[in-house]
Parts: structure tokens; sequence; C-alpha cells
């Protein structure tokens, strides 16, 4: 377990930070090969960019951190986004020729 995670879960829940739940999220990160843009590239103050880059052979992935989700433990990934889908907060894409339409 890392160091940043293993602080996290000790730490009382009530008393946890956006800045703890990052810095889990920049070990991982960082354990990927990747890193937080803002260290290797000046990001003027208040700009509104992507968080982290991994680079994957193939492809290259860029991620911004919106928020951390709890979910209910009897919960699945398809539910979840299925509820997102159903209440209109993720709009289904087409893509690679591919319609969402069946």
């Amino acid at each position: 377990m890392s160091g940043r995670l293993k602080e996290l879960l000790v730490k009382d829940p009530l008393a946890r930070r956006t800045q703890d739940y990052e810095a889990v999220y920049d070990d991982f990160i960082r354990y990927a090969g990747g890193f937080r843009i803002a260290e290797r590239f000046n990001v003027p103050a208040n700009y509104d960019n992507a968080d982290y880059y991994v680079d994957c052979c193939e492809y290259d992935v860029i991620l911004e951190l919106k928020q951390v989700q709890k979910y209910l433990k009897d919960g699945t990934v398809d539910s979840y986004f299925n509820q997102l889908l159903a209440t209109g907060q993720l709009q289904p894409i087409c893509c690679f020729g591919l319609s969402s339409e069946k």
C-alpha cells in the first residue's frame, strides 16, 4: 500500500481534505509512469487544465480529476453509468463509425 493511501485511510474521514485524495492519485499516476501536468509544464494560474499525463506506448492518456465519488457496495460500474445516462448527466457519443443507437 502506498504511503499516501495508508495516511489517508488512517485519517479521520471528517478531517480529510481534497489535497489528501489528490496525493493518493498522484502516487498512483507516478506508479503508472505518468506525471501531474503542472509539474512539467507552465500552466497559468486559475486555468482549468488536465491534471495528469501517462504515455501508454501506442496512445497518450490525459486525465482530468473532477471529483471523488462514493459508490454503493452493491452497485456496479454499469449501474453507475446507466444512472448517469438516465438522468442526462452523461451523453452517449458516436465514434469510429459506430452509433450509440441500437
